[in-house]
């Protein structure tokens, strides 16, 4: 994991994860703490055509596999929410335009299969209003379904308190 700049180890443990599933399942906290670190890394030490950048895209592409492998096992998505939280809450903001199509299916993962929509979570909403009227229209249908999730998720009181 120390060596994930490497895309092809990112490649070949999402290819892992795709195939285990489940089974994955007592590695993904792990799992993700590892790639977040190694994501962060790659932030912080990437130049726009620099290899890292595209390591931070596989990163965040091997946490959505991750995510789906466990999908029938919500309880994890509490457990790893604290560590992928200031991944999404940075990179939904100018600063990640690069990865934006890749946090918007993280957090779809977080809204539909957490057993209930965090505080944390919900203070994303406004993140992602701000980058559509700032001129992510492009990424529409990608935060549709975390908006989808939003609604239908939450309680009446969620609703009105957030909306």
């Amino acid at each position: 994991m120390n060596e994930v700049e490497n895309e092809d180890l990112v490649s070949t443990l999402e290819t892992i994860v795709d195939k285990f599933g489940e089974e994955m399942a007592p590695y993904a906290l792990g799992l993700c703490q590892n790639l977040a670190a190694a994501f962060w890394k790659c932030i912080n030490t990437a130049e726009a055509d620099d290899p890292g950048a595209l390591a931070a895209v596989g990163c965040l592409r091997a946490i959505s596999t991750i995510l789906e492998s466990v999908s029938r096992l919500p309880h994890l998505f509490e457990q790893i929410e604290p560590t992928l939280f200031p991944i999404m809450r940075r990179m939904l903001t100018s600063d990640g335009q690069d990865v934006y199509e890749e946090v918007l299916e993280i957090v779809s993962y977080m809204t539909f299969y957490s057993p209930k929509i965090s505080m944390n979570m919900w203070s994303l909403w406004p993140l992602m209003m701000e980058a559509l009227a700032d001129g992510a229209i492009d990424y529409f249908p990608n935060i549709l379904v975390p908006l989808d999730n939003y609604m239908s998720r939450s309680t009446e009181h969620d609703l009105n308190y957030h909306g």
